[in-house]
């Protein structure tokens, strides 16, 4: 959002003082010194805490489906913005083909107003959505989960995402534009910031597992033939090591197998721009992989 904001400002020819200092408010928004002014800017829980005025502009622009953002000094309300998420051709699919990887339930869980996550979740084909949630909520919303016996997989990218990765069974942070924290939190990334690429995750990851069991119970197998037939003279040393040796290659073959079907795409910009940062900062999805019954 900020880098949409400054893209703005650009475009109309403005220009901007060097931050002098800068503190995150998790869930509420930013404030910095900025050519010696104290400056704040974030929803409308913060516009709450530090003005008497009226919120009306920010809740017409929330019902508009904007994400509405305010921009004040001290106790001083000087601008809104309002802006809206685009809507990226992947997400478009994205429940369906979570559903067709195994995953019986998709919650989307964002710190935004309600008529934002509704029409995000619209757009995305998700029938479950939880708004205005600060990171406790996020969070919380994960145990629950758990708590109901699903196992948990968490995508998240930002600073309010990070409790939930790290209560998740499987946190997952979205690599090239997630921050340091939700990196630092998460299981593991994705290298890229397609959503897309999370439900070939899934199939990989499933996919690895069987592979895994196939070559274990088959090294075993023929392990314990070979402990059964040595006592009894049918095996010579010969025989052993080439039984051996052909059971690595087995093995290593077979695992080989994962490298089908991989994608050989350029890697994700190593450095995020404004340019390459369209995807929503805050929206992310909760995803129970499985019920107890699986």
């Amino acid at each position: 959002m900020a880098a949409a904001i400054r893209r703005a400002a650009r475009e109309r020819g403005l220009s901007a003082d060097s931050v002098e200092s800068f503190e995150s408010l998790p869930g509420r928004g930013a404030q910095a010194r900025v050519g010696g002014r104290e400056i704040w800017v974030g929803g409308p829980r913060l516009v709450a805490e530090r003005t008497d005025g009226d919120a009306s502009e920010l809740t017409t622009l929330h019902e508009a489906g904007q994400t509405a953002l305010a921009l004040g000094e001290g106790d001083r309300l000087l601008a809104v913005f309002g802006l809206a998420d685009q809507q990226r051709a992947e997400s478009a699919q994205l429940a369906a083909q979570l559903r067709d990887a195994g995953v019986p339930r998709v919650v989307m869980l964002t710190g935004d107003a309600e008529p934002v996550a509704r029409s995000i979740a619209e757009q995305a084909g998700l029938s479950e959505w939880r708004a205005e949630l600060l990171p406790e909520d996020k969070l919380r919303a994960v145990e629950e989960l758990q708590n109901q016996g699903h196992v948990v997989a968490m995508v998240g990218d930002g600073v309010n995402d990070a409790p939930a990765l790290a209560a998740a069974r499987v946190g997952v942070a979205m690599g090239a534009a997630g921050s340091d924290v939700a990196l630092q939190s998460a299981d593991l990334a994705l290298m890229s910031d397609r959503l897309d690429r999370l439900p070939e995750a899934i199939a990989l990851a499933r996919k690895a597992r069987g592979i895994m069991r196939v070559n274990v119970i088959a090294s075993l197998a023929v392990k314990g033939v070979f402990i059964v037939l040595a006592p009894l003279g049918f095996v010579t040393l010969v025989l052993a090591v080439a039984a051996d040796m052909g059971m690595s290659l087995a093995v290593t073959l077979n695992a080989l197998r994962l490298l089908r079907g991989t994608h050989t795409d350029a890697p994700a910009p190593a450095v995020l721009t404004a340019e390459t940062s369209e995807l929503c900062q805050d929206a992310c999805c909760a995803t129970p992989t499985s019920s107890p019954a699986d």
